[in-house]
């Protein structure tokens, strides 16, 4: 069991490594998206499939009452728990009432293009909001909507196993960078 134990951290550790590598540019771009929108008053929605739902959560509690410091918060929803218990119908339409045009929309998807964040990609683009997609494998029906103002962090080249892990490692480095971005912190 130790080895595979072993095994396992150390393919977090590459996995980690590569998402450094290969991510960091697209994170900062992420970083200013969601940085900027709040410095001029604009509202942040997040949105995750499966078990990522609670990581989209994590992001709004970082935004909302921040991470490291006491701070004011900032206007963060986490749409997986407003619209928890509807039908598939209704999530567009929690997003398309509470949000505005200049607001943000951030999704992490599991793959296989879900239907509810198909759902909310369209309402975003409707309510033409600037949408962050971190994508994984067979999302190309999420992908497809975006716009060139919009940004993509495709993790498909990742195993499932670390996924969550890496959404994880790329909220926490969003969190800490905006923080330090609105409040230039350490």
């Amino acid at each position: 069991m130790d080895r595979i134990l072993y095994k396992f951290f150390e393919h977090i550790i590459e996995s980690s490594m590569i998402l450094g590598d290969s991510f960091s540019d697209s994170i900062q771009v992420a970083t200013e998206i969601v940085a900027n929108a709040l410095l001029t008053g604009n509202t942040i929605f997040t949105v995750g499939q499966g078990n990522s739902c609670a990581l989209a959560q994590l992001l709004t509690h970082n935004l909302a009452l921040g991470t490291q410091m006491d701070r004011p918060g900032f206007p963060s929803l986490n749409l997986s728990q407003m619209v928890c218990g509807f039908t598939n119908d209704c999530n567009a339409k929690v997003l398309l009432t509470h949000s505005k045009s200049s607001d943000i929309l951030f999704l992490l998807s599991r793959g296989a293009s879900n239907t509810n964040l198909i759902q909310f990609v369209e309402a975003g683009v409707q309510r033409d909001l600037r949408i962050i997609l971190v994508a994984y494998k067979d999302d190309a029906m999420l992908i497809e909507h975006l716009r060139p103002r919009d940004l993509c962090l495709d993790l498909s080249r990742f195993e499932s196993r670390v996924l969550s892990q890496l959404h994880l490692q790329i909220i926490e480095s969003l969190s800490q960078l905006v923080d330090h971005v609105i409040l230039g912190e350490n």
